[in-house]
């Protein structure tokens, strides 16, 4: 376990135990749980950009917010202002919408800016929604129904996998195991049906961190550092790589494990930590550690090679998660390793175990 620098009174590794050991919110947790939570938030120099209160203190920064827009969007911002993050209802049944960062550009367009961990079949309606919320929002009475557009920019740590709910909202539906995005960088808009022409109105722009493939990060295009950025910040040890641009660097460097400066950042760093749903495996207390992560392993493995016999048996994508009693979250990674399996290779042994590694 690395050592913690001890800078004033603060003293992060002791704080760190202290919270795991005496506050409400870990008390669910068994020592060795608590301990191996420690030792993953002490395992790098750096927060993992990923987690909520991370991405939004280090995106809360607007030359950081300039940069990651400017590449992904496609066009020079120089700077952003920062707006209210929360929708309220207008109506009791209405639901809140709290956005993970808003902010309006220099000529008055307003982009919603939103991390997503973990895979999700409602992802492009949920932003449809975060859209329409937000503009009903901005037009009061007697205004102009002329408006700014509104963009919604997700850093999505998963892929779309094909499922019917993604598949359906597409004009003309492709066939199973299709995907709605494919791409590194998938970008969506209003157009006109019969020549294409784009409605500037609203657009949607979703960074698929999956599709990100191995390669020299000085041959990786913009977006593309990016993802790499967000899939490797808690593997850098030190310093980042010398390769990446400043840009990137900076956003790195304000993610520093010690930026963190007070108890109660820190108490929400290690519950965003505790909550993550790759932690579920460690929640369990009705079952040895151990057992539970082999138990893991072994379902994981078995869960792809079913779904892949019914695959090649003509079962589609809705009708296999229906017979399937699997987490949201790990259907996706689920069809898409079963899927990728070749007819005559079908040991899933080690891609399975570097999974359950990762969750640990």
């Amino acid at each position: 376990m690395k050592g913690m620098p001890e800078e004033g009174a603060f003293n992060l590794m002791e704080e760190a135990r202290s919270i795991l050991y005496s506050e409400d919110e870990f008390r669910d947790l068994k020592d060795e749980q608590r301990e191996m939570l420690l030792e993953e938030f002490t395992g790098s120099d750096f927060l993992d950009i990923k987690l909520d209160p991370v991405f939004k203190r280090v995106f809360r920064d607007p030359v950081n917010m300039a940069a990651l827009l400017s590449d992904v969007i496609g066009e020079t911002i120089d700077s952003v202002e920062y707006v209210h993050a929360e929708l309220p209802r207008s109506t009791d049944d209405q639901k809140t919408i709290v956005f993970d960062l808003r902010c309006t550009l220099y000529d008055g367009r307003e982009v919603i800016v939103e991390i997503q961990r973990h895979y999700r079949n409602d992802l492009m309606h949920r932003f449809v929604v975060y859209a329409s919320r937000l503009l009903s929002e901005k037009i009061r009475k007697g205004d102009s129904y002329l408006f700014k557009p509104v963009y919604v920019l997700c850093i999505y740590n998963s892929t779309f996998t094909g499922s019917k709910e993604e598949r359906e909202s597409l004009v003309d539906m492709p066939s199973e195991g299709e995907y709605l995005g494919g791409n590194l960088l998938n970008t969506y808009s209003l157009s006109q049906d019969e020549v294409g022409r784009r409605l500037n109105l609203v657009r949607f722009f979703i960074v698929e961190l999956t599709r990100l493939e191995d390669g020299p990060i000085a041959a990786m295009s913009a977006v593309e550092k990016w993802a790499y950025v967000f899939r490797n910040c808690t593997k850098f040890a030190g310093n980042p790589p010398v390769d990446l641009p400043d840009r990137y660097r900076r956003v790195l460097e304000s993610a520093r494990r010690i930026h963190i400066r007070d108890r109660k950042e820190l108490k929400e760093y290690l519950a965003a930590m505790k909550n993550d749903e790759d932690w579920e495996v460690y929640r369990v207390s009705n079952m040895e550690l151990g057992e539970e992560i082999g138990l893991k392993k072994g379902i994981s493995k078995e869960r792809v090679r079913i779904v892949r016999k019914m695959l090649d048996n003509g079962f589609d994508t809705e009708t296999i998660e229906k017979c399937l009693d699997v987490p949201e979250s790990e259907m996706g990674w689920i069809l898409e390793k079963a899927k990728s399996l070749d007819e005559n290779n079908r040991d899933v042994s080690e891609d399975v175990t570097e999974r359950s590694s990762e969750k640990q």
